[in-house]
């Protein structure tokens, strides 16, 4: 495994990016001097981060660590990042981990949140710190397609330890999978560090570790539906920068406002239904989500045609 490390000093929040336009390096600190650098460009001009082993051993470790702020005491902490992989039929590796590292060993380095790859499909970490396999919208298995272009969204909630991701196609900015509010690694809630670790080449681009916050809702899904379907909605969320996070926890229920023949939401799911002869035209999607602090109500407009 290749870690990288990103450090800035201990303050109440953090805010830095990288998107590697100017050609330069950035100043992440490879932690046992073990993974090379460089700055590759696209045929469309577009620049980005490579990083690879450079097969110095080093005990067993071979990651360099990113550490950011003093994030370990409130708030929610979210990495935003395109990944690309030039190999995915590797074990355990191409990862961003959220940690708690104490000092050089594994004892030493309390695991909160690890999102990577692993025999060509994206996996996560449950709370006993089991590896499990993402899953699409679909329920199943989200394998990657080596050479392209992914876009992750995790976010960490420290204060409850849980987590959510969010990734998209970055090239058609489609949602792929969408897990929400599963408990951080047994609970932890401490992160003093991000680290890109992997065993294999790893591209990266758009690379921005923050804090955020959820200040309003996004209905995510197709616009039109036509006769005898079914689609699904996601009620995403956004921050005040627009940027996509996760919503706060709670119950969400979807309603039609525009009651429309032949058409139908399930309250819980989000699938419109719509029959095979359906009066055409707008239907309201409503989505409400109550949480602790409130209600959070967002309206979308789909076309419903025969």
């Amino acid at each position: 495994m290749i870690a990288i490390g990103i450090y800035t000093t201990m303050v109440s929040a953090v805010n830095v990016s990288w998107d590697f336009e100017d050609g330069k390096l950035p100043s992440w600190t490879a932690i046992y001097d073990n993974a090379n650098m460089s700055i590759e460009s696209e045929d469309n001009g577009n620049k980005y981060l490579k990083l690879s082993y450079n097969g110095k051993a080093n005990r067993d470790r071979k990651y360099y660590d990113v550490k950011v702020t003093d994030v370990n005491s409130k708030g929610i902490l979210q990495a935003d990042y395109d990944i690309m992989y030039s190999n995915t039929d590797t074990e355990k590796d191409g990862e961003i981990q959220f940690k708690n590292r104490r000092g050089p060993g594994s004892t030493e380095t309390t695991m909160v949140s690890r999102i990577g790859k692993h025999k060509g499909y994206f996996r996560m970490h449950n709370e006993s710190g089991t590896l499990v396999a993402i899953k699409d919208l679909n329920n199943k298995t989200l394998e990657i397609e080596e050479g392209h272009w992914y876009s992750v969204k995790v976010v960490v909630d420290l204060d409850n330890g849980k987590q959510s991701v969010l990734m998209f196609d970055r090239d058609t900015k489609e949602l792929l999978s969408y897990s929400e509010y599963s408990a951080t690694i047994s609970g932890n809630k401490n992160v003093n560090m991000i680290t890109f670790s992997s065993g294999t080449d790893m591209c990266l681009d758009n690379v921005r570790i923050y804090n955020t916050s959820c200040e309003k809702g996004y209905i995510y899904g197709s616009p039109y539906i036509s006769s005898a379907t079914k689609n699904k909605y996601y009620l995403l969320g956004q921050s005040s920068d627009g940027s996509f996070t996760a919503m706060p926890e709670g119950e969400t229920s979807w309603t039609l406002e525009t009651p429309r023949a032949g058409v139908s939401v399930d309250s819980g799911t989000a699938r419109i239904i719509v029959g095979s002869q359906p009066e055409p035209g707008p239907v309201i999607l409503k989505a409400e989500k109550t949480t602790k602090d409130g209600t959070i109500s967002e309206r979308y407009i789909v076309n419903v045609s025969k």
